[in-house]
């Protein structure tokens, strides 16, 4: 069920990957099996956890993040994981560079890296 949840956000954020190629922590992984089992609440640190997951495995695939990619449209039920500048720039406002869960609504959350993976913000 985890790989499950972690190709489909890959895949809806664009990533060419294969399931094999995923490689979270420990911690992360329990945050993805939460979600995946319908957790009422994940803490804020939690998903900041999935997260650092995610984009650990980004850059462990190598992916090109200055752009400012969306790099899962729902890291856990009602979260999207973002790329940004900060401060930001212009191309963190180009549509192709944000996650569309969020704009179209399917989400209500994100949180947001900058390209080094650093963070900064989560609303």
């Amino acid at each position: 069920m985890r790989a499950a949840l972690i190709l489909s956000a890959c895949l809806l954020a664009a990533c060419a990957v294969r399931a094999p190629d995923i490689h979270l922590s420990d911690q992360a992984s329990k945050v993805v099996d939460q979600a995946a089992e319908g957790a009422a609440a994940l803490t804020k640190d939690a998903i900041r956890t999935a997260a650092a997951g995610v984009y650990a495995s980004a850059k462990a695939r190598h992916l090109t993040l200055d752009h400012g990619p969306c790099l899962a449209e729902e890291l856990v039920p009602g979260w999207a994981l973002d790329i940004a500048h900060s401060p930001r720039q212009a191309i963190d406002d180009q549509p192709e560079n944000q996650c569309a869960s969020y704009r179209e609504g399917r989400v209500k959350h994100f949180i947001e890296l900058d390209p080094a993976g650093k963070f900064i913000r989560m609303e």
